[in-house]
Protein backbone atom coordinates (compact mmCIF):
# COMPACT_ATOMS: atom_id res chain seq x y z
CA UNK A 1 0.00 0.00 0.00
CA UNK A 2 2.62 2.41 0.94
CA UNK A 3 4.94 1.49 -2.26
CA UNK A 4 1.26 2.13 -4.32
CA UNK A 5 0.88 5.67 -2.88
CA UNK A 6 4.60 6.51 -3.04
CA UNK A 7 4.89 5.33 -6.77
CA UNK A 8 1.12 7.47 -7.55
CA UNK A 9 3.23 10.34 -5.66
CA UNK A 10 6.30 9.92 -8.38
CA UNK A 11 4.05 9.64 -11.26
CA UNK A 12 2.08 13.25 -10.18
CA UNK A 13 5.47 14.59 -9.98
CA UNK A 14 6.15 13.68 -13.07
CA UNK A 15 3.43 14.87 -14.96
CA UNK A 16 3.77 18.30 -13.31
CA UNK A 17 7.30 18.93 -14.16
CA UNK A 18 6.04 17.49 -17.81
CA UNK A 19 3.22 19.88 -18.39
CA UNK A 20 5.78 23.06 -17.04
CA UNK A 21 8.42 22.23 -19.58
CA UNK A 22 5.09 22.23 -22.10
CA UNK A 23 4.45 25.25 -21.19
CA UNK A 24 8.08 27.04 -21.08
CA UNK A 25 8.39 25.50 -24.82
CA UNK A 26 5.66 27.00 -26.33
CA UNK A 27 6.03 30.35 -24.48
CA UNK A 28 9.55 30.78 -26.07
CA UNK A 29 8.36 30.33 -29.47
CA UNK A 30 6.04 33.41 -29.60
CA UNK A 31 9.23 35.61 -27.53
CA UNK A 32 11.58 35.69 -30.11
CA UNK A 33 9.97 36.40 -32.72
CA UNK A 34 8.77 39.60 -30.98
CA UNK A 35 12.43 40.39 -29.71
CA UNK A 36 13.39 39.44 -33.60
CA UNK A 37 10.70 42.11 -34.86
CA UNK A 38 11.95 44.51 -32.08
CA UNK A 39 15.44 43.71 -33.51
CA UNK A 40 14.38 44.69 -36.82
CA UNK A 41 12.38 47.97 -36.09
CA UNK A 42 15.18 49.70 -33.64
CA UNK A 43 17.24 50.56 -37.01
CA UNK A 44 14.54 52.03 -39.04
CA UNK A 45 13.21 54.27 -36.65
CA UNK A 46 15.46 56.70 -37.68
CA UNK A 47 14.69 56.30 -41.36
CA UNK A 48 11.34 57.97 -40.91
CA UNK A 49 12.94 61.20 -39.97
CA UNK A 50 14.78 61.51 -43.11
CA UNK A 51 13.10 63.33 -45.90
CA UNK A 52 11.44 61.96 -48.62
CA UNK A 53 12.89 61.48 -52.24
CA UNK A 54 10.97 64.11 -54.26
CA UNK A 55 11.42 66.48 -51.28
CA UNK A 56 13.77 69.24 -52.60
CA UNK A 57 16.54 70.65 -50.39
CA UNK A 58 15.99 73.28 -48.14
CA UNK A 59 16.87 76.89 -49.61
CA UNK A 60 19.59 78.30 -48.10
CA UNK A 61 18.48 81.57 -45.76
CA UNK A 62 19.81 85.33 -45.71
CA UNK A 63 21.72 83.54 -42.26
CA UNK A 64 23.73 81.19 -44.78
CA UNK A 65 24.56 83.73 -47.51
CA UNK A 66 27.59 86.21 -46.93
CA UNK A 67 26.65 89.10 -44.80
CA UNK A 68 25.46 92.08 -48.06
CA UNK A 69 26.65 95.05 -45.57
CA UNK A 70 30.24 93.37 -46.16
CA UNK A 71 30.68 95.15 -49.74
CA UNK A 72 29.05 98.61 -48.66
CA UNK A 73 31.38 98.31 -45.18
CA UNK A 74 34.61 97.78 -47.81
CA UNK A 75 33.45 100.41 -50.31
CA UNK A 76 33.16 102.84 -47.27
CA UNK A 77 36.63 101.86 -45.87
CA UNK A 78 38.15 103.08 -49.28
CA UNK A 79 36.19 106.12 -49.38
CA UNK A 80 37.52 107.06 -46.28
CA UNK A 81 41.09 106.30 -46.46
CA UNK A 82 40.80 108.46 -49.35
CA UNK A 83 38.84 111.50 -48.45
CA UNK A 84 38.67 111.64 -44.68
CA UNK A 85 39.93 115.03 -42.97
CA UNK A 86 42.44 113.53 -40.34
CA UNK A 87 43.61 110.87 -42.96
CA UNK A 88 44.68 113.67 -45.64
CA UNK A 89 45.88 115.87 -42.78
CA UNK A 90 48.19 112.81 -41.72
CA UNK A 91 49.01 112.50 -45.26
CA UNK A 92 49.84 115.79 -46.02
CA UNK A 93 52.06 116.31 -43.18
CA UNK A 94 54.08 112.92 -43.97
CA UNK A 95 54.51 113.94 -47.34
CA UNK A 96 55.73 117.70 -45.80
CA UNK A 97 58.04 115.52 -43.16
CA UNK A 98 59.60 113.28 -46.38
CA UNK A 99 60.38 116.05 -48.16
CA UNK A 100 62.19 118.37 -45.69
CA UNK A 101 64.48 114.62 -45.36
CA UNK A 102 64.92 115.48 -49.08
CA UNK A 103 65.71 119.10 -48.66
CA UNK A 104 68.52 118.04 -45.19
CA UNK A 105 69.88 115.62 -47.48
CA UNK A 106 70.57 117.69 -50.80
CA UNK A 107 71.94 120.42 -48.62
CA UNK A 108 74.16 118.36 -46.93
CA UNK A 109 75.88 117.28 -49.99
CA UNK A 110 76.10 120.61 -51.53
CA UNK A 111 77.72 121.37 -47.95
CA UNK A 112 80.08 119.03 -47.81
CA UNK A 113 81.06 118.94 -51.90
CA UNK A 114 81.41 122.53 -51.63
CA UNK A 115 83.47 122.40 -47.71
CA UNK A 116 85.56 119.59 -49.36
CA UNK A 117 87.03 121.95 -52.28
CA UNK A 118 87.57 124.64 -50.04
CA UNK A 119 89.96 122.45 -47.91
CA UNK A 120 91.23 120.95 -50.84
CA UNK A 121 92.29 124.52 -51.89
CA UNK A 122 93.31 126.26 -48.69
CA UNK A 123 95.33 123.32 -47.78
CA UNK A 124 98.23 123.83 -50.17
CA UNK A 125 98.12 127.35 -50.19
CA UNK A 126 98.79 127.17 -45.87
CA UNK A 127 101.48 124.92 -46.67
CA UNK A 128 103.40 127.51 -49.36
CA UNK A 129 102.98 130.38 -46.75
CA UNK A 130 104.28 128.52 -43.79
CA UNK A 131 107.34 127.80 -46.27
CA UNK A 132 107.41 131.62 -46.80
CA UNK A 133 106.96 132.41 -43.63
CA UNK A 134 110.12 129.66 -42.33
CA UNK A 135 112.25 131.43 -45.02
CA UNK A 136 111.06 134.79 -43.62
CA UNK A 137 109.79 135.86 -46.47
CA UNK A 138 106.08 136.57 -45.34
CA UNK A 139 105.09 137.43 -41.77
CA UNK A 140 103.00 135.02 -39.86
CA UNK A 141 100.31 137.39 -39.33
CA UNK A 142 99.72 136.47 -43.18
CA UNK A 143 99.03 132.98 -41.87
CA UNK A 144 96.28 133.81 -39.40
CA UNK A 145 93.35 134.86 -41.61
CA UNK A 146 93.62 131.55 -44.05
CA UNK A 147 93.93 129.41 -41.29
CA UNK A 148 91.66 130.48 -39.31
CA UNK A 149 88.79 130.34 -42.35
CA UNK A 150 90.43 126.80 -42.86
CA UNK A 151 89.94 125.73 -39.47
CA UNK A 152 86.32 127.06 -39.82
CA UNK A 153 85.68 124.84 -42.80
CA UNK A 154 87.01 121.91 -40.73
CA UNK A 155 84.74 122.16 -38.08
CA UNK A 156 81.81 123.10 -40.93
CA UNK A 157 82.67 119.52 -42.49
CA UNK A 158 83.19 117.62 -39.30
CA UNK A 159 79.75 118.58 -38.27
CA UNK A 160 77.71 117.82 -41.34
CA UNK A 161 79.72 114.57 -41.17
CA UNK A 162 78.33 113.86 -37.58
CA UNK A 163 82.06 112.93 -36.27
CA UNK A 164 84.51 114.82 -34.79
CA UNK A 165 87.57 112.05 -35.46
CA UNK A 166 87.57 113.23 -39.24
CA UNK A 167 90.96 113.24 -41.16
CA UNK A 168 90.26 116.77 -41.88
CA UNK A 169 93.36 118.82 -40.75
CA UNK A 170 96.03 120.50 -42.96
CA UNK A 171 99.44 118.49 -43.02
CA UNK A 172 102.61 119.98 -41.64
CA UNK A 173 104.32 122.63 -43.77
CA UNK A 174 107.40 120.17 -44.06
CA UNK A 175 104.90 117.31 -44.89
CA UNK A 176 103.70 116.30 -47.93
CA UNK A 177 99.76 116.21 -48.11
CA UNK A 178 98.20 113.03 -46.38
CA UNK A 179 95.84 110.71 -48.05
CA UNK A 180 92.73 112.34 -48.28
CA UNK A 181 88.97 110.54 -47.31
CA UNK A 182 87.03 110.30 -51.06
CA UNK A 183 83.91 112.42 -51.75
CA UNK A 184 81.81 109.24 -51.84
CA UNK A 185 82.89 108.17 -48.27
CA UNK A 186 82.39 111.58 -46.89
CA UNK A 187 78.63 111.65 -48.41
CA UNK A 188 78.08 107.99 -47.18
CA UNK A 189 79.24 109.27 -43.57
CA UNK A 190 77.09 112.35 -43.91
CA UNK A 191 73.93 110.78 -44.73
CA UNK A 192 74.50 108.11 -41.60
CA UNK A 193 75.29 110.68 -39.42
CA UNK A 194 74.45 114.08 -40.09
CA UNK A 195 72.37 115.49 -37.20
CA UNK A 196 70.10 117.42 -39.56
CA UNK A 197 69.60 114.42 -41.51
CA UNK A 198 69.12 112.21 -38.24
CA UNK A 199 66.30 114.71 -36.97
CA UNK A 200 64.44 114.84 -40.15
CA UNK A 201 64.51 110.71 -40.47
CA UNK A 202 62.69 111.17 -36.94
CA UNK A 203 59.87 113.31 -38.10
CA UNK A 204 59.51 110.92 -41.21
CA UNK A 205 58.92 108.12 -38.81
CA UNK A 206 56.75 110.15 -36.79
CA UNK A 207 54.50 111.52 -39.03
CA UNK A 208 54.07 107.67 -40.05
CA UNK A 209 52.84 106.54 -37.07
CA UNK A 210 50.90 109.23 -37.05
CA UNK A 211 49.10 108.91 -40.14
CA UNK A 212 48.92 104.70 -39.06
CA UNK A 213 46.82 105.95 -36.09
CA UNK A 214 44.57 107.67 -37.96
CA UNK A 215 44.12 105.46 -40.51
CA UNK A 216 43.64 102.62 -37.09
CA UNK A 217 40.75 105.23 -35.61
CA UNK A 218 38.96 105.86 -38.81
CA UNK A 219 38.82 102.16 -39.59
CA UNK A 220 37.59 101.80 -35.64
CA UNK A 221 34.59 104.64 -35.99
CA UNK A 222 33.74 102.87 -39.12
CA UNK A 223 32.44 99.78 -37.03
CA UNK A 224 30.79 101.74 -34.21
CA UNK A 225 28.72 104.30 -36.24
CA UNK A 226 26.77 102.52 -38.92
CA UNK A 227 25.94 100.75 -36.13
CA UNK A 228 25.00 103.53 -34.24
CA UNK A 229 23.07 105.00 -36.90
CA UNK A 230 20.96 101.80 -37.51
CA UNK A 231 20.29 101.95 -34.03
CA UNK A 232 19.02 105.66 -33.82
CA UNK A 233 17.30 104.76 -36.66
CA UNK A 234 15.46 102.05 -35.20
CA UNK A 235 14.77 104.60 -32.25
CA UNK A 236 12.88 107.00 -34.73
CA UNK A 237 11.12 104.53 -36.09
CA UNK A 238 9.75 103.30 -32.56
CA UNK A 239 8.98 106.62 -31.80
CA UNK A 240 7.18 107.72 -35.13
CA UNK A 241 4.78 104.49 -33.75
CA UNK A 242 4.27 105.94 -30.95
CA UNK A 243 3.42 109.32 -31.42
CA UNK A 244 0.98 108.24 -34.46
CA UNK A 245 -0.69 105.63 -31.45
CA UNK A 246 -0.73 109.09 -29.19
CA UNK A 247 1.10 107.06 -26.68
CA UNK A 248 3.89 109.97 -26.43
CA UNK A 249 3.45 113.24 -27.40
CA UNK A 250 5.02 114.47 -31.01
CA UNK A 251 7.68 116.75 -28.89
CA UNK A 252 9.41 113.40 -27.79
CA UNK A 253 10.92 112.83 -31.02
CA UNK A 254 12.66 115.71 -31.11
CA UNK A 255 15.84 114.77 -28.69
CA UNK A 256 15.63 111.03 -31.05
CA UNK A 257 15.91 112.92 -34.19
CA UNK A 258 19.24 115.15 -32.64
CA UNK A 259 20.64 112.44 -31.75
CA UNK A 260 20.36 110.62 -35.05
CA UNK A 261 21.88 113.63 -36.62
CA UNK A 262 24.36 113.76 -34.74
CA UNK A 263 25.38 110.42 -35.60
CA UNK A 264 25.06 110.39 -39.12
CA UNK A 265 26.98 113.87 -39.19
CA UNK A 266 29.61 111.76 -37.23
CA UNK A 267 29.76 108.46 -40.15
CA UNK A 268 29.49 111.96 -42.86
CA UNK A 269 32.71 113.11 -41.46
CA UNK A 270 34.65 110.56 -41.26
CA UNK A 271 33.91 109.48 -44.86
CA UNK A 272 35.29 113.09 -45.95
CA UNK A 273 31.22 113.68 -46.76
CA UNK A 274 30.63 117.66 -45.48
CA UNK A 275 27.21 117.37 -47.30
CA UNK A 276 24.21 115.10 -46.10
CA UNK A 277 20.30 114.97 -46.66
CA UNK A 278 18.97 113.24 -43.34
CA UNK A 279 15.30 112.49 -44.01
CA UNK A 280 13.08 114.60 -42.28
CA UNK A 281 10.41 112.91 -40.08
CA UNK A 282 7.03 113.47 -41.60
CA UNK A 283 4.16 113.64 -39.53
CA UNK A 284 1.28 110.53 -39.71
CA UNK A 285 -2.12 111.84 -39.89
CA UNK A 286 -4.12 110.09 -37.60
CA UNK A 287 -7.18 108.05 -38.42
CA UNK A 288 -10.77 110.03 -38.41
CA UNK A 289 -12.73 108.71 -36.40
Amino acid sequence: MTATMTSRRFLAGLLLGAGLLLALHSDSPADEPEAAAGAKKEPTAPAAEAPAPNEAAPAPTETDTPAKDSPSNEKMLLTAMEHNPDIRIARSQLRSAEAELNRTRLDVVRRVVTLRKSIEEYEPMIRSLKTLVAAARATARELWKPMTELASFQADLQYLLGKSDVPAQAAPADEGPKESVTIENLLLTAMENNPDILVAKAKVEEAKDELNRVQLDVARKLVTLPLSVEYQRGVVSQMRRLVAGKVVAPEEIGKVLVDLATVEADLQYVLGRPQFVLEQPQPEKANPK
